[in-house]
């Protein structure tokens, strides 16, 4: 949307009228107006002001909305654009727009489901370890998979992403959904250990190994929680603000976690007071070869990234049996302090 032009009879662009405002002050006063107008709010809309002779002309880009209808607070309307003008909404026409935004929804899920069973049966785009692996997701809050694309050249080249955990990539390839980063390959198979495909779309899919190990030589191999905590917040430390920045279009963004091939090993924690709460307990398995963990909503940049992760780490040591997880201590400040770290 352009603000700062003038139209012909038939509602066509004619030409720049220049408008004399404060930029910062005037994106300030939409962003507010639209915060407290629309129910639920709209998120990822980006303004910016063009200089041009005489004056400043506003650019507002307003993405597809993930939610799909949006209620106007001052009159109770929901509105939908037609052509040049506007409309009110009817009963049926709610109706229908409701039933895109539940069929929205279902499309969501099942694109989760084939992202997670691509990693489960090997037909990702490159070559990934025979390995138990973490899944992370970084969402844009918009409707990512209408077709709407963003410029992803500034992460087609390596070096420019990061994979698991947390290190600019080594190399790059294109594919058909967009640019996969990914660590050196490690063997005559082609395998790697982790790789990061940045969607057109603005997603974010890092996926790393976790290597199970064995307290002693011959015993049973276990996957360590301290592992798969670190793999995610490493990635996230580094990853995130440019995410959002470049590809999201802004806060907020979901981030979505998960553990594929788990229920082959029983996890286990390096901590001993951890380990000690479930002496004498029968050892628990994951039933299911997808563990996702509930969604993180992050409405701004969080002050840390371990502690917006908490309550999900929680349900990850739950699966396993444990109370919650150990790597968040007490400080002496009473302050929660996360003590993971990679195996």
């Amino acid at each position: 949307m352009l603000f700062g032009l003038s139209e012909t009879a038939d509602g066509q662009a004619e030409s720049i009228v220049p408008q004399t405002f404060s930029p910062d002050a005037e994106i300030l006063r939409l962003t507010n107006t639209l915060n407290d107008g629309l129910e639920p709010k709209l998120h990822g809309i980006v303004m910016r002001a063009i200089d041009v002779q005489g004056g400043r002309v506003l650019v507002a880009r307003v993405p597809r909305s993930i939610v799909g209808i949006h209620r106007v607070k001052p009159d109770g309307q929901f509105y939908v654009r037609e052509s040049r003008s506007k409309r009110g909404l009817d009963v049926s026409g709610i109706r229908s727009k409701f039933a895109e935004a539940f069929g929205r929804e279902d499309r969501v899920t099942s694109f989760f489901a084939r992202r997670y069973s691509d990693i489960l049966a090997d037909t990702f785009p490159v070559n990934l370890t025979d390995s138990p692996k973490v899944v992370l997701h970084i969402v844009p809050n918009r409707a990512f998979l209408d077709g709407e694309e963003v410029d992803i050249s500034e992460f087609s080249q390596p070096g420019q992403f990061w994979t698991m955990p947390g290190i600019r990539s080594a190399f790059c390839t294109h594919t058909f959904e967009g640019a996969l980063h990914h660590r050196p390959v490690g063997s005559e198979l082609g395998e790697v250990r982790s790789a990061t495909l940045v969607f057109r779309s603005g997603l974010v899919e890092a996926v790393g190994e976790l290597v199970p190990h064995a307290p002693e030589q011959g015993r049973e191999q276990f996957i360590f929680y301290e592992q798969i905590e670190a793999l995610f917040v490493e990635f996230l430390e580094n990853a995130l603000n440019r995410t959002v920045e470049l590809l999201s279009l802004g806060y907020p963004v979901t981030i979505r976690m998960a553990i594929v091939g788990a229920h082959r090993y029983r996890a286990q924690s390096i901590s001993r007071d951890a380990n000690e709460n479930l002496d004498n307990v029968a050892p628990v398995r994951v039933h299911t070869p997808i563990l996702q963990l509930p969604d993180v909503y992050l409405e701004e940049r969080p002050s840390s990234v371990p502690l917006a992760l908490q309550k999900s780490f929680d349900r990850l040591w739950q699966a396993w049996g444990y109370p919650k997880s150990y790597c968040f201590k007490t400080g002496r400040e009473g302050q929660t302090i996360w003590q993971g770290k990679s195996q």
